[in-house]
């Protein structure tokens, strides 16, 4: 029973945090994606005063959405800090490495991102 409900839980708390990393990157690849259609824009047109306009527009989108951003970022690498300690805190305790083999698969994971 006590597997199971250690299993149960890294699994819960892997799969959120799976979650925000590939909402992040799903963002990020919009990013990428608005960016690249502005600048095709740009050059195929060649209008100055309505790429102005475009480029105020985009400037705006991705600061509101860093800005949304920004505290998802801050709780992914304060997890990977408190995970981290946590890890390191039961290798002490407990003296069994295998059991930190799992944590420190999605620890690397995350830490991909930054």
């Amino acid at each position: 029973v006590y597997n199971l409900c250690n299993l149960g839980s890294f699994a819960v708390s892997g799969a959120v945090l799976l979650s925000c990393l590939f909402r992040i990157m799903r963002v990020c690849r919009g990013f990428y994606v608005i960016i690249d259609d502005f600048s095709f824009n740009l050059v195929t047109t060649s209008d100055l005063c309505v790429a102005e306009q475009d480029w105020n527009l985009l400037q705006a989108l991705l600061r509101r959405s860093c800005h949304s951003l920004q505290y998802l970022f801050i709780v992914l690498q304060s997890t990977i800090v408190a995970a981290l300690m946590l890890g390191v805190d039961d290798f002490y305790r407990l003296n069994k490495p295998t059991l930190l083999i799992s944590g420190a698969c999605v620890l690397v994971g995350l830490a991909q991102l930054f």
